[in-house]
């Protein structure tokens, strides 16, 4: 959740709010023990997803950036992870 929060933060969201699509198929990918869209079905998702991840890592996407692990808040100082 912090990598999107992350991205937010740093304005890489449309006007929606929601990232480019090649982050989530990414994540998706890398993290699919605990990360399942519900929509599209599975079966799509597996189609899609794998070369779209493919194509969020040639354009340096990351599952993970080390640097939204620990952020500081406008309010608060330091967040912990």
């Amino acid at each position: 959740m912090l990598n999107l929060f992350g991205v937010a933060q740093d304005g890489k969201t449309n006007a929606r709010g929601l990232p480019s699509l090649l982050q989530p198929a990414l994540l998706v990918r890398e993290f699919h023990v605990v990360i399942r869209f519900t929509r599209p079905l599975q079966v799509v998702q597996a189609a899609l997803f794998g070369p779209l991840a493919a194509l969020a890592r040639l354009l340096d996407y990351k599952a993970s950036y080390p640097e939204y692990l620990v952020r500081r808040s406008a309010t608060r100082g330091l967040l912990e992870p």
